[in-house]
């Protein structure tokens, strides 16, 4: 009896936190529709209701970026163009420019991008040029340099990578950079801080920043990278301001978390 007691609760809980993060992230939406157009707030307020998880980065980035009209976005980790497409459907970026290491990963994100302003590389980005062994996992979102920590595995939270493959990697130039105001995204499976070195060029024009973090031992001979992003990312003025909040649905203290980080100057409004 207790068993089907406790196993009630829990279901209502998860439903109360399934209405809990839409109701919540609707308060935001109707607090910043007004810098979305017609269009994208149409597909934004579906969102919420169906996948708030993929919601949640829009409704964040606009309120710090919704001033800014001539973005570019750079996203590294690009996989196969799922956040270079959506960013450029919420925020018509002046230019993309992505990278993606893993070459069939990569064929992908030719074919999902085609029909943006982008430019695509097939490589990593690291602080020197050279050549990796990536370990390829069963969801290309997986790939890594690193292999997981055995209690990923074992838990099914992740599965051990079954292939290896050579990939290059190489730092960005300032100067294939267009001139603008710079959006930084990096996804990159616990190449983080060695990315962010590889990213120096570019840095003092980076407005706002989406990076994945962790706070544990996630990748062995891997550190928590989170303190020590801080760390970097405040010698060029950017700040650590929000995190995202849907992830506390699996569990309230995370294991890794993507984090925004905004430009001092911007930090006044989170209070607008």
């Amino acid at each position: 009896m207790s068993k089907k007691i406790f196993g009630f609760y829990k279901t209502l809980f998860n439903i109360s936190l399934k209405f809990k993060y839409r109701f919540q992230f609707l308060a935001d939406f109707i607090t910043i529709k007004k810098h979305f157009n017609k269009k994208t707030r149409k597909k934004l307020f579906w969102e919420i209701l169906k996948n708030p998880s993929q919601a949640e980065d829009w409704l964040n980035i606009k309120r710090f970026l919704y001033d800014f009209k001539e973005l570019i976005l750079i996203d590294i980790g690009a996989n196969i163009g799922e956040f270079t497409n959506d960013f450029n459907y919420y925020f018509n970026p002046k230019k993309s420019y992505c990278f993606e290491p893993v070459k069939t990963t990569f064929y992908e994100l030719q074919a999902n991008t085609r029909n943006l302003n982008t430019k695509l590389f097939n490589i990593g980005v690291s602080e020197k040029t050279r050549k990796i062994k990536m370990n390829i996992g069963f969801d290309s979102t997986l790939n890594s340099v690193h292999f997981y920590e055995d209690t990923f595995a074992k838990s099914g939270e992740r599965q051990k990578q079954n292939s290896e493959v050579e990939a290059e990697f190489d730092f960005i130039k300032n100067e294939d950079i267009c001139p603008g105001d710079i959006f930084l995204k990096i996804d990159v499976q616990g190449m983080e801080e060695d990315t962010l070195k590889g990213c120096k060029e570019i840095l003092p024009r980076v407005k706002a920043l989406l990076i994945e973090t962790s706070f544990i031992n996630e990748f062995k001979g891997v550190r928590p990278s989170f303190s020590h992003i801080c760390k970097k990312l405040i010698e060029y003025d950017l700040y650590p301001i929000c995190f995202q909040t849907y992830g506390t649905f699996n569990n309230i203290y995370p294991y890794e978390r993507d984090v925004l980080f905004v430009q001092e100057k911007l930090l006044s409004r989170i209070l607008n």
